[in-house]
């Protein structure tokens, strides 16, 4: 079995080159391994670019001669690669746990459910 695996050379910042080997603009979605936290991507124009990051499959974590720490994977969607060439990205790791959502419980059988959204409506 073959396992590939890479390891960012950097826990805090690291900067991603692309390239793009195509005769044409292309996009690509990038797919990072990493360990759970708050991360931010930023462009080649600086701009900071929207992410999601995605835990690891329990099959893959548990993949034989597996020797990586990442636990989940940052994906992010890389535009507008020029043909024959680079865009530099940087990736920087926020110190802090990740915001997560919060979840509502389920309501039991036969209870009420009432959704404000601090609106209110008269006629």
């Amino acid at each position: 079995m073959n396992v590939s695996q890479c390891e960012l050379p950097s826990p805090t910042t690291n900067y991603i080159t692309l390239y793009n080997s195509l005769a044409h603009v292309t996009s690509s979605y990038v797919v990072l391994p990493v360990t759970y936290g708050s991360y931010k991507v930023f462009g080649p124009t600086g701009d900071e670019i929207e992410t999601d990051l995605v835990p690891i499959q329990s099959a893959v974590l548990t993949v034989p001669g597996r020797q990586s720490n990442a636990t989940h994977s940052l994906v992010f969607n890389a535009t507008g690669l020029p043909p024959l060439g680079a865009n530099l990205y940087l990736l920087e790791k926020i110190t802090g746990a990740p915001s997560v959502a919060t979840s509502v419980p389920a309501p039991k059988k036969g209870e009420d459910i009432v959704v404000d959204n601090g609106v209110s409506w008269q006629h």
